[in-house]
């Protein structure tokens, strides 16, 4: 613990701090409570070079020990997690295993991870989110089902979950949908047993690809006029011609202008497909 917190006064950076702090910031800040909350939150401890020289401006000492014994306060509670918060997860089906991963913050300060409170509040909690009702509501989504429901719970969750998937892939909507948002293929529709889903699918991302085809070319011709327009110093008329020529009068110019009105039918055909496209169902 002590090498730990000697560590803590060769201070760096405090992040999240404003770019540069006030007097008045200077003087009420609490840093006690700056290193709880740090600290509660399993942040690495702040590094407070640039506070000290704001501070010094006005004559102000940053506490960094008040700082330290607060971070290590709030360290205490962070590797200490709740029962309510086991209670919160467990209802939302948050794996248990996510509170594991604090263990090392918690090494690094030379703490133990003490999960038991967490824990009982967890398995209370899966209780009201290992059920029917839920794992139905799941499927309906087209999503995997968490593996939280421990061995008691999780056969009534699981038989929701799966009349939920069976709507949700009987509905080739849903593929559709997936596949022209480009929205990864769900496992719970396997293709060799749901053939129209993966099907209509395949589909919305076939449109889905052509629309973004058609928006590289509108993008090339963009570049196109943008080209000629600085090349040339033609004026843009906000009109159905588009264009017309500048200062420049040459012959060069009075082409670039005909070759970009020539491109602007041609991005309004592309644009044409594309807006057909999004209308596809």
């Amino acid at each position: 613990m002590k090498k730990y917190l000697g560590l803590l006064g060769i201070i760096i950076l405090l992040s999240g701090c404003v770019s540069h702090m006030s007097e008045q910031e200077c003087l009420s800040t609490n840093w006690q409570q700056v290193g709880f909350n740090d600290g509660q939150a399993g942040q690495a401890p702040r590094d407070l070079s640039k506070p000290i020289q704001d501070c010094q401006k006005f004559q102000v000492a940053v506490d960094t020990q008040a700082y330290q014994r607060g971070w290590l306060t709030g360290m205490k509670k962070y590797c200490v997690p709740s029962y309510d918060l086991g209670l919160a997860d467990g209802r939302t089906g948050n794996p248990y295993e996510n509170v594991l991963q604090r263990s090392d913050r918690c090494q690094q300060a030379n703490l133990r991870l003490d999960t038991r409170e967490y824990k009982r509040g967890h398995l209370t909690g899966l209780q009201s989110f290992c059920t029917h009702e839920n794992g139905m509501n799941i499927g309906l989504q087209g999503k995997q089902p968490p593996g939280v429901c421990p061995a008691g719970l999780k056969a009534r969750f699981i038989s929701g979950w799966n009349a939920g998937a069976k709507q949700f892939c009987a509905n080739s909507a849903n593929a559709f949908a997936l596949g022209k948002q480009g929205q990864p293929y769900p496992q719970a529709c396997t293709p060799a047993f749901y053939v129209a889903f993966k099907s209509e699918y395949d589909r919305g991302a076939m449109i889905r690809n052509r629309s973004g085809e058609l928006q590289q070319q509108i993008n090339y011709l963009n570049d196109g006029i943008k080209d000629r327009v600085s090349r040339y110093g033609l004026r843009e008329t906000y009109d159905y011609r588009g264009y017309e020529l500048g200062d420049d009068q040459s012959e060069e110019a009075r082409r670039a202008l005909h070759e970009i009105r020539g491109i602007l039918q041609q991005q309004q055909n592309l644009q044409a497909q594309q807006a057909q496209l999004q209308v596809t169902g």
